[in-house]
């Protein structure tokens, strides 16, 4: 007995094995079923950060203004004794600043298992893990 759409959407969206149905039913639909199936997909994870997130841009910029400077104090570090070069209480927030910058990239490393990307092909986000 065949299937109605409703029906295939139903068992896909309630599937753990979704996108084997899906390549099974995209040969016999047409592009509009799928686009109905694929929009109403439950998400498999919701930990996923979506690529286009505010916070996650706003989280990229901090990172980026952070690499700019290292880029600019890690020289310094590397040709100076800035413990000697400093006084105490500068050395230690420059020694601060400093670990909480490579806290900042920790957490970024570990985050980036967690975001989503855009298909090459088809121009979707991809939000599995």
């Amino acid at each position: 007995m065949k299937q109605t759409n409703q029906e295939q959407v139903a068992e896909v969206l309630d599937s753990d094995n979704s996108d084997e149905y899906l390549k099974e039913i995209e040969g016999n639909q047409d592009g509009q079923f799928m686009q109905q199936i694929t929009s109403g997909r439950k998400n498999k994870c919701d930990m996923i950060i979506s690529y286009n997130s505010i916070n996650k841009i706003r989280f990229e910029f901090l990172t980026c203004i952070l690499v700019i400077y290292d880029c600019i104090m890690l020289p310094f570090d590397l040709a100076f004794d800035l413990e000697k070069a400093m006084d105490a209480q500068a050395y230690q927030i420059h020694t601060i600043i400093s670990l909480a910058i490579k806290i900042v990239y920790i957490i970024d490393f570990f985050l980036g298992f967690f975001k989503s990307y855009l298909d090459d092909r088809t121009g979707r986000e991809i939000r599995d893990k």
